[in-house]
């Protein structure tokens, strides 16, 4: 396979978990809603009112954003072979698989995104080691720059659930008018 080609799947990879997500989130809160309120509390609290209300177009916006951001970043990397920020992209993904995985573990039922996840974490590891195979990374960087831009990922994704949350409203306001 083309590095190119493979540094591209991670995009599309991203787009597959997350369909996942978007097609049985909405169910999944509807049935396991009083059960997280029992088992966790405090953090149903928080988590409940900023999503539960969110429609699937309102999901799929804050996902759009997401995928536009990781396809310009994927394509500076394949375009100036950058192969270790390419690196550092793909650990936040699998930073992003991992927290599933542990709210798989601590919820212990199914969640939307897990099993998508572990098989485009796979994948996304095999292309870590591909890339060190090749000699392409520079992990002095990829240590130092990996915490930043996994920082970034969670700031974009209160940033990118505040955008599903204004659209919404906008939804709402829309109905209201016809």
């Amino acid at each position: 396979m083309h590095l190119e080609s493979l540094m591209w799947l991670l995009p599309i990879n991203f787009m597959v978990h997350d369909f996942e997500e978007i097609i049985f989130i909405n169910s999944w809160i509807k049935k396991n809603k009083a059960y997280i309120y029992e088992k966790f509390p405090q953090v149903a609290k928080r988590f409940f009112p900023k999503i539960e209300n969110l429609s699937t177009a309102s999901f799929s916006l804050a996902v759009l954003e997401e995928f536009i951001l990781l396809s310009v970043l994927t394509l500076i990397c394949v375009e100036y072979s950058q192969y270790s920020f390419f690196a550092v992209i793909t650990i936040g993904y699998l930073f992003h698989v991992i927290v599933h995985l542990v709210q798989l573990i601590a919820l212990q039922r199914y969640i939307p995104g897990a099993g998508t996840g572990i098989i485009t974490g796979v994948f996304s590891v095999y292309t870590l080691y591909y890339l060190n195979c090749l000699g392409l990374l520079n992990w002095i960087y990829i240590w130092w720059l990996s915490p930043i831009v996994i920082f970034i990922i969670v700031v974009n994704l209160y940033f990118c659930h505040y955008l599903a949350r204004r659209f919404e409203k906008r939804l709402d306001i829309t109905v209201i008018k016809y």
